[in-house]
């Protein structure tokens, strides 16, 4: 059924209805939603006008956000005006001709593996044992936020030594995926299957809570003199950036969080070292 609109803000609800509610999550409609309620300010009329409009748009935006934010709404403009396209108003999609902004990414710091020692025995000094060990679990396993959620006691196959994640589909792929466990892990469930009753191991009791432990990790880094870490991911990066250090090959790596080029986003990605590993290398070279 061909949508009916007359000005940007009807084409903006019929792609939004057409194209991104019925497909996509709740938090990317919202998402998509935002950078609408943006654009609308600029946007108006589909007839003429509309790559002056488009120009002006470029020029104010770019001064007043980031360059992340603004490539966002570009995107956003850019397919609903081709949507308009192929129903016949407008003509044109002058947004195509508009360019992206450069994005620096920051380098997010990842803790060394004293500095985690320190900060796990500053968090269990302090009573917080859970989170504490929300961390261990995260960075012995490389899981994404949900799909360490996800995770129960079932999914942890002590007889095969593997683990699986996304049994419910609850992954970035979609895909799940059947993983080594590493020792690391072994240890860290042998001793809390150890010291839980049996009623909170069966194989459907999740492994981790999912609870937000930032404040208590906040204070630990404080007293700690550490860096703020971003929290979740930090504890993936470690997994990644760690297991590069002891030189499990790229490939390997990207199976065991879900990559699927085959380690390209690994290297491109975590590829960078420590400082004290950096100085520890320097000295080999003669």
């Amino acid at each position: 059924m061909k949508p009916t609109y007359t000005n940007f803000a009807g084409l903006a609800e019929a792609w939004l209805a057409d194209k991104v509610k019925p497909r996509l999550e709740p938090g990317t409609v919202e998402r998509y939603e935002w950078a609408l309620a943006a654009l609308r300010k600029h946007f108006t009329g589909l007839n003429g006008g509309l790559a002056a409009s488009c120009a002006e748009w470029s020029r104010t935006r770019r001064a007043e956000v980031s360059p992340r934010t603004f490539n966002a709404e570009l995107s956003v403009l850019r397919s609903v005006l081709h949507y308009g396209t192929r129903h016949g108003k407008p003509k044109d999609n002058p947004a195509e001709d508009i360019e992206e902004q450069r994005v620096i990414k920051p380098v997010l710091p990842t803790p060394s593996r004293d500095q985690l020692t320190a900060l796990l025995a500053k968090l269990r000094e302090n009573k917080a044992h859970e989170a504490a060990d929300t961390i261990e679990f995260l960075c012995a396993t490389g899981c994404r936020r949900a799909e360490a959620e996800a995770l129960t006691w079932g999914d942890a196959d002590f007889t095969t030594g593997t683990l699986t994640i996304g049994r419910d589909g609850n992954t970035k792929n979609g895909q799940a995926r059947v993983v080594p466990m590493t020792e690391a892990l072994v240890k860290l469930l042998t001793a809390w299957k150890a010291r839980l009753p049996d009623y909170m191991t069966d194989p459907e009791d999740r492994l981790i809570s999912g609870r937000d432990h930032r404040a208590a990790i906040r204070r630990a880094e404080t007293e700690c003199n550490l860096p703020h870490y971003r929290a979740w991911h930090t504890w993936r990066s470690y997994f990644i950036t760690e297991a590069l250090l002891a030189g499990v090959d790229a490939a390997s790596i990207a199976r065991f969080v879900g990559h699927q080029d085959g380690g390209s986003l690994v290297y491109r990605t975590y590829g960078r070292v420590h400082d004290a590993h950096l100085k520890a290398m320097a000295a080999k070279i003669i």
